[in-house]
C-alpha cells in the first residue's frame, strides 16, 4: 500500500508539475503555485522515474503478472534517470540470472549512448559485452566514450588499461597511460600513477619469462613500476577497491619495496575500515620482511580470531602466525577455519604442518588422512608425518606416490633438493642403499654446495665403506659453511674412522661430543663408542655403547654384540629393560 500511495503522489505531482510549466491548469496563474512545489526538469525526471520503479517493483510481485512487463517499467524509469544505479541493478538483474546478456545490451546500449557522461552505466554495459564474449565491442564501446565523448573519468581509464593488456594490446595501454599524465583531469589521479605502474611490472613479468631474457630491461621496467607505485600512494584515499589494493601491494612485495608498501597500508587502512583487518594481516608479514618482529606481532595480536568468519583469512593468519614463531596460536586459527570449512583440504594440510612442527606426528596423519585427493605437496607432508611416527613403509610408500602425481601434473619446484634429501633418508632407513644413494647423487646434482645435500652423500658412502675420498670431500663442504654443526662434525670423523683415521676421527667425536651436550643422538653415541675401541679405550667404548642403547638405539642387538665381544668388566646403570651383558 505504501509503494502504491507513493506513486499515485508522485504521478500526481509530476502531472500538477507538468500542468504549471505548461501554462495549463489552475487558469494558467503560476502566481497561485507555492515556490517549494516548484520542480526543475531534473527532479520531474527523477519523480517520473520513481513513478515507473514503483510500478515495476508492484508488478514484480504479482505471481500471476509477466515478468516482462515489470522489466519494461524498470526500463522507463531508467530512461527517465539513467544516474540511478539502484534502477540499473534492479532491471539488469532478471536478464543477468539467465545470462540473457544480449537482452541487456539491446536495452542498455542506447541508453548508454545519449549518456556517455554516466560512468557506472558505462562500466556495467562493457562487463555484460565481456561476458558476452564480446570484448573488441566493449573496448570499441569505451573508446568512443573516452575519445569522442571526452569523458576522461578514472574508472573509464582503469577498464580500457585493463581490457588492453587482456586483449595483450599494451602498445595502447602505455599510450592511453602517458597521455592521462598529461591531462590536467586525470594527472593527480591515483588510477594514472597506479595503471603505470602496474604497466610496467607487467612488462617487467613478461620479459623474464622469455627464452632470451634481456635483465636490464627487467630490472628497469620493475624499477619503474616501483616509482609509479609510489606515486600512486601520495592518491591513496582514491583507493575504492580491493582488486587495486591487492595489486598495489603485489608489485611492492615482489620488489622487495617493503616500507613503500608499509606507507601504502597506512592510508589504506584508515580510509577502507571494511578491510581493516586482511591490510593489518598485510602489515604484520611486512614488517616481519622488514626484521622487526615484535612489531608485526604486536599486529597479529590485534586480530581476534573468534570474530573473524572467513576460513580463508583464517588461513592466511595461521600462516602468519606460524612465520613470526607463535605456533599454538597458528593451530587455533587454523582449527577454527577447519569448523567453519571441514572439507577443505587446505586448512587440513597447513594444520599438517602445524601439528609436525610441533612435533605430533601422528595429529598430522589424523589430519591428512580423511583427505581423498591430496595434491603432491600434501601427499609428501603426509610421507613425513608418518615417518615421524616410524612407519617407514607407509612413509616411503606414500612419497613415491607424491612423486608419480607430481610428474603427471608437472607442478613445478616440486624435485628440490630437499625432496631428494629426504627421499635418501627415507630409502637408508628402509634398507634401500642402491635407492638412497640415488637420491642423495640427485640432491648433490641440483646444489653441489647444499651442506645437508653433500654430508647425506658423503656419509652413506663412509657408512658402506665406498669411495671413502670423495665421501671426506662432500663432508668437508657442508663442515666449512656449518663448523659447529653436530651432525656433519659425526659425519666428518665416522669418515676418518673409516680410512682408519683413528686419531682424527677421535678428535672429531669429541667436538661432536661436546656441541651435543646432554643429550647426543644415539647414531653419535654408537659411533664414539667405536672410534674409542679403535683407539684403544675400551671401558670408554663400553660406556658410550651402553648410552646409545639407552638414547633408543635402532640396532640394539648389534650394539650389544660389540660389548660382548670386548669381555671389558666395567659396572653399567641396570634397568628391568635393558641390563647389561655379563
Amino acid at each position: 500500500m505504501r509503494i502504491g500511495h507513493r506513486c499515485v503522489c508522485l504521478c500526481l505531482l509530476t502531472v500538477s508539475t507538468s500542468c504549471i510549466n505548461t501554462g495549463t491548469g489552475a487558469q494558467n496563474n503560476e502566481s497561485r503555485v507555492p515556490a517549494d512545489l516548484t520542480l526543475n526538469e531534473h527532479e520531474i525526471d527523477k519523480s517520473e522515474a520513481l513513478g515507473y520503479a514503483a510500478r515495476g517493483f508492484f508488478l514484480r510481485l504479482q505471481k500471476d503478472r509477466d515478468p516482462d512487463e515489470a522489466q519494461e517499467y524498470f526500463l522507463k524509469a531508467l530512461r527517465s534517470y539513467p544516474e540511478s544505479k539502484t534502477i540499473l541493478q534492479y532491471l539488469a538483474a532478471p536478464w543477468t540470472l539467465r545470462q540473457n546478456y544480449q537482452a541487456i545490451i539491446q536495452n542498455l546500449m542506447p541508453i548508454a549512448e545519449e549518456n556517455p557522461d554516466i560512468v557506472h552505466l558505462q562500466l556495467f554495459l562493457s562487463a555484460t559485452l565481456q561476458a558476452a564474449e564480446r570484448t573488441k565491442d566493449a573496448i570499441a564501446m569505451l573508446e568512443k566514450t573516452y575519445y569522442a565523448a571526452k569523458v576522461h573519468d578514472p574508472d573509464i581509464l582503469r577498464e580500457l588499461i585493463a581490457l588492453y593488456w587482456a586483449t595483450d594490446q599494451t602498445h595502447k595501454a602505455e599510450h592511453m597511460l602517458n597521455k592521462a599524465r598529461r591531462d590536467p583531469r586525470l594527472d593527480d589521479s591515483f588510477i594514472t600513477y597506479y595503471g603505470l605502474a602496474l604497466y610496467h611490472q607487467t612488462l617487467a613479468e613478461r620479459i623474464a619469462q622469455q627464452d632470451d631474457t634481456d635483465k636490464r630491461k627487467v630490472r628497469r621496467h620493475r624499477q619503474r613500476a616501483v616509482h609509479y607505485a609510489k606515486r600512486a600512494v601520495t592518491y591513496a584515499e582514491q583507493v575504492s577497491r580491493r582488486q587495486d589494493v591487492n595489486n598495489m601491494l603485489e608489485i611492492f612485495s615482489s620488489n622487495e619495496a617493503w616500507e613503500e608498501g608499509l606507507d601504502f597500508l597506512r592510508k589504506v587502512r584508515s580510509n577502507m575500515p571494511e578491510l581493516r583487518p586482511a591490510l593489518t594481516l598485510r602489515m604484520a608479514d611486512y614488517f616481519y620482511e622488514l626484521g622487526q618482529k615484535e612489531r608485526a606481532v604486536k599486529l597479529l595480536d590485534e586480530l581476534d580470531m573468534h570474530t573473524i568468519g572467513s576460513p580463508a583469512f583464517l588461513i592466511q593468519l595461521g600462516r602468519s602466525l606460524i612465520r613470526v614463531g607463535k605456533i599454538r596460536d597458528a593451530a587455533s586459527a587454523l582449527d577454527r577455519a577447519l569448523a567453519l570449512a571441514p572439507e577443505n583440504p587446505g586448512i587440513r594440510v597447513s594444520l599438517g604442518v602445524i601439528w609436525l612442527q610441533l612435533g605430533f606426528p601422528a595429529r598430522a596423519v589424523d589430519m591428512l588422512e580423511p583427505v581423498e585427493d591430496l595434491s603432491p605437496a600434501g601427499l609428501k607432508i603426509l610421507s613425513r608425518a608418518y615417518y615421524g611416527v616410524d612407519n617407514i613403509e607407509k612413509a616411503l610408500e606414500i612419497l613415491k606416490e607424491s612423486e608419480d602425481k607430481a610428474r603427471s601434473q608437472e607442478v613445478d619446484h616440486f624435485f628440490t633438493v630437499q625432496h631428494y634429501v629426504y627421499a635418501a633418508i627415507l630409502y637408508d632407513e628402509a634398507g634401500q642403499y642402491a635407492r638412497a644413494r640415488e637420491s642423495a647423487e640427485k640432491a648433490v646434482a641440483f646444489d653441489a654446495v647444499n651442506p645437508a645435500a653433500t654430508n647425506l652423500l658423503g656419509y652413506l658412502l663412509a657408512d658402506h665403506d665406498e669411495q671413502l675420498d670423495e665421501a671426506e670431500q662432500l663432508i668437508c663442504i657442508a663442515v666449512a659453511q656449518e663448523p659447529e654443526n653436530a651432525a656433519y662434525l659425526d659425519s666428518l670423523a665416522w669418515v676418518y674412522y673409516r680410512q682408519h683415521r683413528y686419531d682424527k676421527a677421535l678428535n672429531r667425536i669429541n667436538h661432536t661430543l661436546r656441541l651435543s651436550g646432554d643429550s647426543p643422538d644415539p647414531v653419535i653415541l654408537n659411533h664414539a663408542g667405536d672410534i674409542y675401541s679403535a683407539n684403544g679405550y675400551p671401558i670408554m667404548a663400553v660406556r658410550y655403547w651402553w648410552a646409545a642403547i639407552e638414547a633408543g638405539a635402532s640396532d640394539t642387538e648389534t650394539v650389544r654384540k660389540k660389548i660382548e665381544a670386548l669381555n671389558v668388566d666395567v659396572i653399567l646403570p641396570q634397568s628391568p629393560d635393558t641390563a647389561a651383558p655379563q
